[in-house]
């Protein structure tokens, strides 16, 4: 089987048909992508023994589940304490710093708070902070939300960043895929390189169709019918990957533009520029 050429992360949302889970899961692990982060629907766990099938036969890549903590649990029991030991847990809200977080945190490779870059998840960062403390975690991730999304206002990022400053302890790191949030937190934005959809980074959807990333799923093929490496190297998939790497025309300019290269355009305005963009600035 043929592999890809670069290191693919994916997100990928399960399916409740198990055996769509497996499938999707071969495909994944036989190309060797580098990075699989697996989102638990309240409505997909039925889809969770066909995820451990697929980790029992190819445990290749690094597996990340992100979830409130009663799917995460379920995971825990569906998957067992073997596949927990090596992945990651990602604990979206509302969350509980009871027992099963504390259960979580023991079994996981690494337990660690997330929430959407919007302004919804945005409210729930100093719970986020406070979970992280309690347990003596060491992040917190803020993910890019899946689509439909509504873009941050400097309001939201003034907020979290006041929250940042004041809650966030010493030795905790924040992982941030906004860069105009990372910016306001005072995060390092050498990172930062534009769009990676369709590049080194891609979404499969719950009915197993492959998309540019969850914030701007553009259409690039279908893993139910064709595997992961034909659809990587097909016309479609790169077309998608050098549109999303040009810079809008309205970033002209603008000092910031090769670092966002427009920023998310999952969140773009009518001019295509991210929409939480503050405006351009001298080089």
């Amino acid at each position: 089987m043929p592999e890809l050429s670069a290191p693919v992360r994916v997100t990928w949302d399960l399916p409740p048909d198990p055996d769509l889970a497996w499938l999707v899961w071969e495909r994944l692990a036989s190309a060797r992508v580098l990075f699989v982060e697996v989102r638990l629907a309240p409505t997909a766990l039925a889809g969770l023994p066909g995820l451990g099938r697929g980790w029992a036969e190819r445990p290749g890549p690094q597996l990340a589940l992100l979830a409130p903590p009663d799917p995460l649990l379920a995971a825990f029991e569906a998957l067992g304490p073997r596949a927990l030991a090596a992945a990651d847990a990602r604990v979206l809200p509302p969350y509980r710093p009871e027992l099963s977080v504390e259960e979580l945190a023991a079994a996981t490779h690494r337990l660690t708070p997330a929430l959407w870059c919007d302004p919804e998840g945005l409210a729930s960062l100093e719970e986020a902070l406070e979970l992280a403390r309690a347990y003596g975690l060491r992040s917190v991730t803020l993910l890019n939300p899946p689509a439909p999304a509504r873009p941050l206002l400097p309001a939201d990022r003034a907020r979290a960043a006041q929250v940042w400053q004041a809650r966030a302890g010493p030795g905790l790191e924040a992982v941030v895929h906004d860069l105009f949030l990372a910016r306001d937190l005072g995060l390092d934005l050498s990172g930062y390189r534009g769009c990676q959809g369709a590049g080194l980074l891609a979404h499969v959807t719950a009915e197993g169709r492959l998309v540019a990333c969850r914030t701007h799923p553009l259409e690039i093929g279908d893993l139910r019918g064709a595997p992961l490496p034909e659809l990587w190297a097909g016309d479609r998939r790169q077309r998608v990957a050098r549109d999303l790497k040009a810079v809008p025309a309205a970033c002209g300019g603008c000092g910031l533009s090769e670092t966002c290269r427009g920023g998310c355009p999952g969140l773009a305005g009518p001019d295509g520029r991210d929409a939480s963009c503050p405006g351009p600035e001298p080089p």
